[in-house]
C-alpha cells in the first residue's frame, strides 16, 4: 500500500470538441488539469458557457433591441398637452395682445390669461408612453390633426382661420355685453351653400 503522501499516476483527460474550440490562448504559467505544471505553449481549456450566462446575454440583447426600437420607431399618434399662456391685458413681442381702436379705453392691471393647447408630433414609442404615463398629456391619432390628404401649409391656414374666427366670436360677445350696436358682415360663402342661391334669386 503506497504511503498517503505518494502521488498516483497522472491521467490526462482528453479535450472535447467544445474545449478545443474554446481553448485559444497558450498558457504561460500555472497548473495543468492533471495537477502538473503547464508547459509553455500548452492550451488551457475554457469552461463551457452555462445556462445562466446564456440567459443573461439574451436578456441584455433583448433590452438593447427594445430600447432601440422604442427610441427610434415613430408612432402614428400626437400628444395633446398644456401650451403657453398669454396675458391678454399685456404685450406680446412688444405689441399689445388686444388692440382697441376708435373707442375709449381704460387702464387695466392684473392678468387675464389665455390658455393654449400644444400638439407634439413625431413621437417615438418610448416618448409617447412617457407622456401618457405622466398624466399631463393625452394621445390622439395623428390623422385627426394632420390629415394625410392635406399639406402642412393647408393645415396651418385652417388653424389660423379657426383662431381668427374664435377671436371674432370673443369680440362679438364683448360688444354685445357692453351694449354696442353690431352688424353682421359676410366674409365668404360656399358655392354649394343654399344662402348663395337665395342671394342670387333675390336680385
Amino acid at each position: 500500500m503506497p504511503p498517503p503522501y505518494a502521488r498516483g499516476p497522472r491521467v490526462d483527460k482528453p479535450l472535447t470538441t467544445s474545449d478545443r474550440a474554446c481553448s485559444q490562448l497558450p498558457a504561460l504559467r500555472g497548473r495543468g488539469t492533471g495537477g502538473g505544471d503547464l508547459a509553455r505553449g500548452e492550451h488551457v481549456p475554457c469552461r463551457p458557457v452555462t445556462r445562466r450566462t446564456w440567459t443573461l446575454v439574451t436578456s441584455v440583447a433583448l433590452v438593447v433591441a427594445f430600447g432601440l426600437l422604442g427610441g427610434f420607431v415613430r408612432v402614428p399618434y400626437v400628444a395633446l398637452g398644456p401650451g403657453p399662456t398669454y396675458n391678454t391685458l399685456g404685450d406680446d413681442g412688444g405689441a399689445p395682445v388686444i388692440d382697441i381702436a376708435g373707442q375709449r379705453t381704460y387702464p387695466t392691471a392684473g392678468n387675464l390669461n389665455m390658455t393654449t393647447v400644444s400638439v407634439s408630433d413625431h413621437l417615438s414609442m418610448l416618448g409617447a408612453l412617457g407622456m401618457w404615463v405622466s398624466g399631463r398629456y393625452a394621445l390622439a391619432p395623428r390623422e385627426v390633426y394632420y390629415p394625410p390628404t392635406k399639406s402642412e401649409q393647408q393645415i396651418e391656414q385652417e388653424n389660423t382661420a379657426a383662431f381668427n374666427d374664435s377671436q371674432t366670436s370673443a369680440e362679438a360677445a364683448a360688444v354685445h355685453h357692453l351694449g354696442y350696436p353690431t352688424k353682421v358682415l359676410v366674409d365668404s360663402v360656399s358655392s354649394a351653400s343654399s344662402a348663395l342661391t337665395a342671394a342670387r334669386s333675390s336680385r
